[in-house]
């Protein structure tokens, strides 16, 4: 109903005339939030809404401002809302563009600092980090579009206590090395979650036989039912999966935005899951960095795909601008196109232009054997 083929992404709704609004919002990501919607159609609109006319370093605009509506501080048609950032970090999320979503969680949560601690406000400039005049200083709401993208995104949690059931589907970014989830309750039953990931032979100059180790520690009356499905990165190769130093059946599933495994078990007391794999290099953010005021300038990260050996990553950035990313594993790199390695970081140089734009950019990184 609400699918353009020809731009290949959702619109949000009709016009007066009763035709499919051609313009891009940020509400169409409802639907893919919820995973109502198909996924190929709503993967293609992902990528178009992790555009430079989107995405700002301090949210998510609301409508493109390539629209003729568009103006920075209107209310629905340009301004930037936290709020709305529950459904498009969520969508991101459950789409598997993990890079975005976690993107999105940084945009919004950094507004926690800025107009006093703690403070979330209600609605920003399009155009810069500014909250307007008519923005309440504190809105309750706002708080949702950084907590709801962390819980059902980045966590990817899920509780149903009549089913005595969790989900647990973690997207986590590729530099955090430990993970703690705490007072997770299921009716009655609490479960605490630790992650860590390692090197079994402890030597960080290798890559071969790391692990990641996910410990649930339940204080419970009932048997608890977890499907576990950890997203471990384009390249990666789980070997074996063990409960309880035992090894268990898994199901892998490859997306064009990520790898992961999918697994159900009983939890009873404690269970100790460990994934031993071959990981394989991966790209993070780094903290975002924008002050009061400033205008939109950051590196927008489109799309991944993983083909043959290499890992094609596709950007946005400002014409003759050089932009900075961390790399795990960069040992594994054999070559890399588009951009140029220094250590454990990556600087992608955006190509020259006559006048200062945000331009699509491509860099390839190949795996050695």
């Amino acid at each position: 109903l609400y699918w353009m083929e020809d731009v290949g992404y959702y619109s949000f709704g009709a016009d007066e005339n009763g035709n499919k609004v051609k313009d891009k919002s940020a509400y169409s990501t409802t639907g893919i939030a919820l995973g109502i919607f198909d996924d190929k159609r709503s993967e293609s609109t992902i990528k178009a809404l992790n555009q430079s006319d989107m995405v700002t370093d301090w949210g998510i605009r609301n409508l493109t401002n390539k629209s003729s509506l568009y103006y920075h501080s209107n209310y629905n048609y340009g301004a930037v809302w936290p709020f709305t950032s529950i459904f498009v970090g969520w969508a991101q999320f459950n789409q598997n563009f993990n890079l975005s979503g976690y993107n999105t969680i940084q945009s919004t949560v950094q507004h926690l600092f800025e107009n006093g601690l703690g403070l979330m406000p209600e609605v920003f400039s399009g155009d810069l980090n500014q909250k307007l005049g008519e923005a309440y200083h504190n809105q309750g709401f706002s708080y949702t579009g950084y907590i709801i993208p962390i819980m059902r995104g980045l966590l990817g949690l899920e509780v149903d206590a009549n089913k005595k059931k969790i989900t647990f589907a973690p997207k986590l970014p590729a530099d955090w090395d430990f993970l703690e989830v705490h007072n997770i309750r299921v009716g009655e039953n609490v479960i605490n979650i630790e992650c860590r990931m390692q090197n079994e032979e402890r030597r960080p100059e290798l890559v071969e036989g790391w692990k990641v180790v996910f410990e649930m520690k339940a204080e419970i009356k009932d048997e608890i039912d977890v499907v576990f499905t950890p997203s471990l990165g384009l390249g990666s190769k789980v070997d074996k999966v063990l409960l309880n130093g035992k090894e268990i059946k898994f199901k892998e599933v490859n997306r064009s935005q990520t790898y992961l495994i999918k697994t159900e078990f009983k939890l009873i007391g404690r269970s100790e899951f460990e994934i031993k794999l071959k990981p394989a290099p991966a790209i993070y953010q780094l903290p975002i960095e924008t002050s009061i005021g400033s205008t939109d300038k950051g590196l927008k990260i489109i799309s991944q795909e993983f083909r043959g050996k290499s890992l094609r990553i596709k950007v946005e950035g400002l014409s003759d601008e050089v932009y900075q990313l961390g790399i795990k594993h960069y040992k594994m790199v054999k070559r890399i196109s588009g951009a140029e390695l220094k250590g454990d970081k990556l600087f992608v140089h955006i190509p020259d232009e006559n006048i200062k734009q945000f331009i699509e950019h491509e860099f390839v990184i190949e795996i050695a054997n």
